[in-house]
């Protein structure tokens, strides 16, 4: 007690918070108590100086505030309830007693007799005006307490409460203060009843709006304009019983105010209307409506043309609210109606400057409800119609064309956005969205568009309007498309003059019919483009031929970007590379003309090769993009990615090819097939770990066979775009990227990452070839087996050739590229001697590793005990036959006969399915599956990239095989 006596007149005297951190932690510990602390506070709280009675008053104060609130019983807050109600009446101490209660109210122990006794006191003795700023906010917060933790406490007081509270929050004007009046409000209007006081909270509340407040530099609270205007706009919509005393308000201000608060007013007023109901919104619709015509028809600014014509939507919207989905037009209520008939009779002069306004209301119409929609697509697409075809009004085709271009693409937006929103029952679904708006209307104006994309005035407004129609969901029939692209193609027929101004538009519409179905494009539109293309090069001065082939390669740039078109792509313009590149010069009469036609030809060479390689990564980019806002359920690369990563960052090689080799590694495994695949894996040594050795080692045995995709809801014809083709596009794109940077920079680097591109286009190539190879084996199918594996070869070469100059030989990335040009060389005619050779380099790049894992071991290892440790999962067997059966001599099976090695195989593949699930993890032996042929002496350490440059060679298309299946036959191996 001494202590807290003394602790107490140190504190009066100095005031330091030492004093009452010591004293709160003599309570926590319990070492003196509370009640002490009120003992030794006694004279200072009677005492006659006001002076000490506001410090006696504050240091109980602030002890309450810091204390654990399991230290205040109910007794005791109900005493200091007492205490602080009767300090209230201090003037001296309100301010100390104000923050007492502050802290009380948060108590679990405050009960409702402490709250209605304190909230009467504050009623009776706080006068907010004369108090500052700091003190009225904290007996804001002390009624934020009471009505978040006894809200029912105070509904039970009613009239009392509100009328109090009316007093402390009106005229309040600091901005701090206001967010929490505004939060209290709120919930008071919500959920207390104040149909009898509507009017008082209205003035307390709309004497605010519009906002104006401006924060000033440097503000240490941080509160901006638009916190305080998102606050009120939370009141303000806060009832329905506002509405009648605010529609007033808000046409007042929206008449006379500046360009920001007429702003102001239509996006609270779009925020209020739904809330106060269709009944008010339906008996204010013609005074709404004629307010916000002015602010469309003469528009101070964009935005509130903007804004005003979303508040019309909003304003049709509830009116409509209640309306039953009837599926018919007659309960269209007066308004639309009346807005409808006078926007029709502004169009009737489509060249006049009211026809914009009036076209853009009907266009909102479009976005409101589905009876609306289709009662304004009723009104409005036959008056066009019939304006266009009327011979007086021949000179105002282009507005009328504009007119409806907008409103077409309204209407298809209107329903992607209705389609996109679940319905509420079955009989939503039945006759609201089941057809687009245009559906009736669309024979009459796809006639109107395709005569409109005949003169050069009304061709743009036209080719928007098919691309509004094109891209509307379920509106247009392929046979309807092919008609589309049929038009359209005589506008790239003609003289480029004429082309310039509508060429983009063109080439949105045929990209947009390509989306929906290339077919159209594929058999009309591509073979016009590539009969523009010459085989041979224009003259150098001869520039309106060479603009031709530029733009002609720019529109297949575009169009080709879906995979049936970009097949067709590949096979035309190799075809035609083909032709530019062998060029006749025997015909030229001098040197001078040959190196002339031979630039000529590079150049145009050049600009094909270009058209392919922006063509690729325009499709590569757009797969994974695609992808990557879809996500994959077993793609752990894109899981990482939406985890880690914004979805709007841009896409960076090294990222795209890791998802390239996931895509490969999803196509063609799974993890449940690992028990039945002998693995080989170079992975365990103290090596850094590299992802791409590692990838398909890890992985599980090839599925023999994808499934066929399931077809869409639509009935289209869309295939699942295979990943190895996928991966493959990516791949080979990086490849010319890191080949170009090496040759520019010669990094270590990036010669590493190309010797990594090479090794996973070498496993694509193996894995799609040993795919059909696993199938039934055709003789069509072997050519396409063949190329694969020979692909395979010089991609596996190429990136071991990289590895060799980069790497040790002890390297397991070494032994890794070894083995699995080892593979596919043993499952190609002819290689077995190569094969075995870059087995024998495998293993001993291993043997190497050993031994240096072996000397590094040796000095920091204390001798082991002769007892071989236990190795309760074979593994170490399994180590012991993977070595000797890598150190099977190749001569041992060279001098076995030919009908041996034949029984010794077929044997072996038909006891392996038999044991393999029983049996542990083991490597195929090599000369397990070799075919029977005679091999001739092999050099251990000969060149095996001899045959051609795996960098430059020239990659075929992946279905090159299978186009030339009559052509080609299978080379079978004679026994």
């Amino acid at each position: 007690m001494e202590k807290t006596e003394r602790l107490i007149r140190t504190w009066i005297a100095t005031e330091k918070d030492k004093d009452i951190k010591e004293i709160v932690s003599e309570i926590s510990a319990d070492r003196t108590s509370f009640v002490n602390v009120v003992k030794g506070l006694g004279e200072y709280l009677t005492a006659d100086e006001e002076d000490l009675r506001r410090k006696g008053v504050e240091f109980l104060s602030l002890i309450l505030a810091s204390l654990p609130a399991d230290k205040i019983n109910k007794q005791s807050t109900r005493v200091l309830s007492t205490f602080y109600c009767g300090k209230l009446e201090d003037s001296g101490t309100i301010v100390p007693a104000l923050k007492g209660i502050q802290s009380l109210v948060k108590l679990p122990t405050c009960s409702a007799i402490e709250v209605q006794a304190i909230l009467r006191s504050m009623f009776i003795h706080v006068k907010p005006k004369t108090l500052v700023q700091s003190v009225r906010f904290v007996v804001f917060s002390i009624v934020d307490s009471l009505v978040a933790n006894h809200r029912d406490v105070l509904k039970v007081m009613g009239k009392e409460f509100l009328d109090g509270y009316v007093i402390l929050a009106d005229g309040e004007k600091d901005p701090r203060n206001l967010i929490i009046a505004f939060a209290i409000a709120r919930v008071i209007l919500i959920e207390f009843d104040i149909h009898e006081r509507v009017e008082t909270f209205f003035n307390i509340t709309f004497c605010y709006f519009p906002i104006t407040f401006r924060p000033p530099p440097n503000d240490p609270y941080g509160i901006t304009t638009e916190d305080l205007r998102d606050a009120l706009r939370g009141c303000l919509s806060a009832t329905p019983y506002f509405g009648a005393l605010a529609i007033p308000v808000f046409l007042e201000k929206l008449l006379a105010g500046t360009r920001a608060t007429k702003r102001d007013t239509l996006q609270t007023m779009g925020i209020c209307l739904p809330v106060y109901g269709s009944a008010l919104a339906l008996t204010e619709a013609r005074k709404l409506w004629n307010s916000l015509k002015l602010e469309i028809f003469q528009p101070t600014d964009s935005v509130n043309e903007e804004e005003a014509l979303r508040m019309i939507q909003i304003l049709v919207k509830t009116i409509h609210a209640t309306d039953e989905p009837t599926g018919e037009d007659k309960d269209i209520q007066s308004l639309a109606r009346e807005v409808c008939e006078e926007c029709i009779g502004i169009l009737k002069e489509p060249e006049k400057s009211q026809a914009k306004p009036a076209a853009k209301i009907l266009c909102a119409f479009m976005s409101t409800t589905p009876s609306v929609a289709r009662y304004t697509t009723s009104q409005a697409v036959p008056h066009l119609v019939k304006l266009f075809h009327d011979p007086d009004e021949a000179g105002n085709r282009g507005p009328i064309l504009t007119v409806l271009a907008e409103f077409t693409t309204a209407a298809r937006d209107s329903f992607t956005k209705l389609q996109s929103q679940p319905a509420k029952t079955d009989d939503d679904m039945e006759t609201e969205i089941t057809a687009p708006p245009l559906t009736p209307y669309k024979d009459e104006v796809l006639g109107v568009l395709t005569v409109g994309l005949k003169a050069a005035s009304t061709r743009r407004p036209a080719l928007t309007g098919l691309q509004g129609m094109v891209t509307t969901e379920n509106l247009l029939t392929d046979e309807e498309l092919g008609f589309v692209v049929h038009n359209v193609n005589d506008i790239l027929e003609a003289d480029s003059d004429e082309l310039d101004d509508a060429s983009d538009a063109v080439l949105e519409v045929l990209s947009a019919v390509a989306k929906v179905n290339p077919r159209p494009v594929e058999a009309q539109t591509l073979p016009l483009l590539f009969s523009s293309l010459p085989d041979t090069p224009p003259a150098r001065n001869d520039i309106p031929a060479r603009v031709k082939i530029l733009n002609v390669l720019s529109a297949l740039e575009t169009l080709c970007v879906d995979a049936q078109l970009f097949e067709t792509l590949i096979i035309r313009l190799t075809t035609k590379l083909d032709l530019i590149c062998v060029p006749n010069v025997t015909s030229l009469p001098s040197l001078s003309a040959t190196e002339e036609e031979v630039e000529l030809h590079a150049a145009y060479a050049h600009w094909i090769l270009t058209t392919l390689a922006k063509t690729l990564k325009k499709k590569c980019l757009a797969t994974f993009a695609r992808r990557q806002n879809h996500g994959k359920k077993h793609d752990k690369m894109s899981a990482s990615n939406a985890s880690n990563n914004d979805g709007n960052a841009p896409m960076t090689l090294e990222s795209a090819v890791q998802q390239a080799k996931c895509a490969f590694a999803r196509r063609k495994y799974s993890m449940t097939d690992v028990a039945n695949e002998p693995i080989l894996s170079f992975s365990g040594d103290a090596e850094e770990e590299d992802p791409t050795v590692d990838l398909f080692a890890n992985a599980g045995k090839a599925v023999s066979e994808e499934k066929a995709a399931v077809a869409e809801e639509a009935g289209e014809e869309d295939e699942p775009e295979d990943d190895f083709n996928a991966a493959w596009e990516v791949l080979d794109l990086a490849r010319a990227i890191y080949d170009r940077q090496v040759q520019q920079e010669g990094d270590d680097e990036v010669k590493l990452k190309l010797a990594d591109t090479y090794i996973a286009l070498g496993d694509v190539s193996r894995e799609t070839g040993a795919f059909k190879f696993s199938g039934k084996f055709e003789e069509s199918k072997a050519n396409a087996v063949t190329e694969k594996f020979d692909q395979a070869i010089q991609d596996y070469e190429a990136g071991l050739k990289h590895k060799i100059g980069l790497l040790p030989k002890s390297s397991r990335q070494i032994a890794e590229a070894h083995y699995k040009l080892s593979m596919v060389l043993d499952l190609t005619s002819g290689r077995l001697a190569d094969a075995i050779s870059h087995a024998q380099n495998a293993l001993e790049s291993v043997e190497l590793r050993l031994a240096e894992l072996r000397d590094g071991l040796a000095g920091q290892l204390s001798p082991l005990p002769e007892e071989p440790p236990a190795d309760p999962k074979g593994k170490g067997k399994a180590a012991a036959k993977l070595v000797e059966e890598l150190k099977t001599s190749p001569n041992d099976a060279l001098v076995q006969s030919a009908p041996a090695l034949a029984t010794q195989a077929l044997d072996k593949e038909v006891n392996a399915r038999v044991a393999l699930s029983g049996l542990p993890h083991a490597v195929n032996h090599l000369t397990g599956i070799v075919k029977k042929k005679k091999v001739p002496a092999f050099d251990v350490n000969a060149d095996t990239t001899s045959n051609t440059d795996a960098s430059g060679a020239k990659r075929k298309a992946e279905d090159e095989a299978e186009e030339s299946n009559t052509e080609k036959k299978a080379k079978i191996e004679e026994s």
